[in-house]
């Protein structure tokens, strides 16, 4: 997590890597992950090595290989993205098999272990990953606690706050209003919060249907 990284890290991942934190902590998403070891500049090269990220990998952990040929691929490589649904042409076309869409408990026993041969594990498989942020917003869509930016982090809206506090105040004060006045005689000044109010000459049956509107 990025959270764990050191100051000086930060600033290695952030410069010639371009890492935020957003981009770090999800899979997938930095620009630079696109890029295989061999198109990594000097420095990038470099600064990942500080990291403790060298050609093997950076080419597994962070590309998956995507990078490559088809053709170029390693033996038990190309194994492992032919269980995955991957062939020839579905590389060169980069056309995500189905499976990718799976979360990873679904994954059969096979898949799960030469999907491990390419360094996904169940914390960075895709169809885990994208599930995970789907919940997120799932979760914030019902709570309706605030906004949810698109990894699922909640984003402060002091706006919207005071905006329902001060819905919430009022209607508070008119249910605690209307259950005053049907407990006091009409005509009748009572101390409510420390404010004076007179209540209406308004008969019972009235008043009953008012306050049972608001409930």
């Amino acid at each position: 997590p990025w959270n764990e990284l050191s100051d000086d890290e930060k600033e290695i991942a952030a410069e010639s890597l371009q890492y935020s934190g957003k981009t770090w902590n999800s899979y997938g998403v930095a620009e630079i992950e696109s890029k295989g070891w061999d198109e990594l500049t000097p420095l990038q090269q470099s600064d990942a090595i500080r990291l403790g990220l060298y050609e093997r990998t950076w080419d597994c952990f962070q590309n998956h290989y995507h990078s490559k040929r088809w053709i170029s691929l390693e033996g038990e490589v190309r194994d492992a993205f032919r269980v995955l649904g991957w062939d020839e042409n579905g590389w060169a076309a980069n056309f995500r098999p189905p499976s990718y869409e799976n979360k990873w408990g679904r994954l059969s026993e096979m898949e799960q272990t030469f999907a491990n041969r390419i360094c996904y594990f169940e914390d960075n498989w895709p169809g885990q990953a994208e599930e995970v942020k789907a919940e997120n917003k799932t979760d914030a869509s019902v709570a309706g606690d605030g906004v949810f930016d698109e990894d699922g982090t909640e984003v402060e809206t002091g706006g919207n706050e005071e905006q329902d506090t001060s819905e919430t105040g009022e209607k508070g004060n008119q249910i605690d209003s209307g259950s005053s006045e049907s407990n006091t005689p009409s005509g009748t000044q009572e101390e409510n919060s420390g404010s004076k109010w007179v209540s209406p000459a308004v008969p019972a049956t009235l008043l009953m249907t008012a306050f049972g509107a608001w409930l």
